[in-house]
C-alpha cells in the first residue's frame, strides 16, 4: 500500500492533467484504494501485458512507484519515447530512467538523474492542514502504527512493551491494511480499558496529532509524523528501512534499529525515558517542525519541468 499512497499523493496534485493508474490485478487492496478516489485504474495479469496497456493510454509521462525496476523494463519504456520518472526505486532501471526521486534512502547513488532526501518527499494532502503539535508535560496518549502488513509484528511487541512499562494512559493502535492477525490482536488486547485498536480511521493526520508519543517504522510515516511534530520512536522492518538516513535523532526521531532485534525491555525503557523527559520531547518537536516538508511536490515538479523541457528539445532533433 505504500506505493499506492505515494501515487495517490502525487495524483492529487496533478489536477490539470489526466491521470490513469496501471496495476497488476493481483493487488486488489491497492486497486480498491485507487478507485475509491475516482481515478481510472487499468489492470493487467501478466508482466508482458504492461507495455500494451501503457501504449493504449499513450501518456506523456510514465511514473513508476516500483521499489526495484529492471534495466530492461525502463529501457523498453524509453525506446517508446516515454518520459519515465521513478519514485523510491533502487533497481538497475534507475540508470536509464529520465528522473528518479528517493526521499527515503540513497545508498550512496550518485547519478545526474537521481535526487534524494526529504526535500522530495510528497506529503498526502491532509498533512498540509493539520496544526503542529504542542507538547504537553504529561504523556496522556500514545499511538502505535506500524502500517502495511507489519511482517515482524512490531505492533504487538510495542503493545507488550507499553503494558510491561506500567504506563496507564491511553494507547491507540492503528493496524495496517495488510496486517494478518487483526482478529487475534483485537481479542487479546480489548480486555485492557486503556487500549483502543483501529482497523482504519477517517483521518490519519488527526490521529497522529492527538498523540503525545508515537511508535512507527522507518518508512513513509516518519515524514508524516515529522510534519506535525509528534515525538517519535521508530523501529525498522528491514535493511531497506535501516538505510533511511532521515530517521535519526538530528531530525527529532529516536531510531532503535531493526525491530526484530530490539527487546521488549529496551522498548519499554526508551519509552519511559522519553515520558519522563519533557525537555527532550520539546527538542524533538522543534527539530521536526524546523524541517520543511510542505514543499516536496513543488521541488519535484520544478525538476520534472526542467528535465522534460530538455527531453522535448531532444525529441525535436
Amino acid at each position: 500500500m505504500g506505493p499506492v499512497k505515494r501515487s495517490l499523493a502525487i495524483a492529487s496534485k496533478l489536477i490539470v492533467h489526466d491521470v490513469t493508474f496501471v496495476s497488476n490485478s493481483n493487488y486488489p487492496l491497492g486497486i480498491k484504494a485507487i478507485e475509491a478516489q475516482n481515478y481510472p485504474c487499468v489492470t493487467y495479469d501478466d508482466s508482458d501485458e504492461i507495455f500494451g496497456v501503457i501504449d493504449q493510454i499513450n501518456p506523456d509521462l510514465v511514473i513508476n512507484n516500483v521499489l526495484d525496476t529492471s534495466f530492461d523494463y525502463i529501457s523498453q519504456l524509453r525506446e517508446k519515447n516515454y518520459f519515465v520518472i521513478d519514485f523510491e526505486d533502487l533497481g538497475p532501471g534507475i540508470e536509464v530512467a529520465n528522473l528518479v526521486f528517493n526521499a527515503l534512502s540513497d545508498f550512496g547513488i550518485e547519478l545526474p538523474n537521481v535526487f534524494t532526501g526529504y526535500k522530495y518527499y510528497i506529503l498526502e494532502d491532509e498533512f498540509y492542514f493539520q496544526p503542529p503539535k504542542v507538547i504537553q508535560r504529561n504523556v496522556n496518549r500514545v499511538l502505535v502504527m506500524f502500517l502495511g502488513n507489519d511482517p515482524n509484528n512490531l505492533t504487538e511487541k510495542t503493545i507488550q512493551a507499553l503494558i510491561s512499562s506500567g504506563y496507564s494512559g491511553n494507547i491507540d493502535v492503528l493496524l495496517g491494511v495488510g496486517y494478518p492477525n487483526k482478529k487475534e490482536i483485537i481479542e487479546n488486547y480489548n480486555i485492557f480499558n486503556n487500549i483502543v485498536i483501529y482497523e482504519s480511521v477517517r483521518s490519519m493526520s488527526e490521529l497522529i496529532g492527538k498523540a503525545d508519543i508515537l511508535f512507527t517504522s522507518a518508512e513513509r510515516t516518519v515524514y508524516e509524523v515529522c510534519s506535525i511534530g509528534v515525538p517519535c520512536i521508530c523501529m525498522c522492518q528491514d535493511n531497506r528501512e535501516l538505510a533511511n538516513t532521515f530517521a535519526n535523532v538530528d531530525n527529532g526521531i529516536i531510531n532503535l534499529g531493526l525491530g526484530n532485534e530490539v527487546s521488549i525491555d529496551r522498548i519499554a525503557s526508551e519509552f519511559i525515558s522519553l515520558v519522563e523527559n519533557f525537555d527532550a520531547r520539546i527538542e524533538m518537536n522543534q527539530r521536526m517542525l524546523n524541517i520543511d516538508l510542505k514543499n516536496g511536490f513543488a521541488n519535484v515538479w520544478n525538476i520534472v519541468k526542467k528535465f522534460y523541457a530538455d527531453f522535448e528539445l531532444e525529441e525535436d532533433f
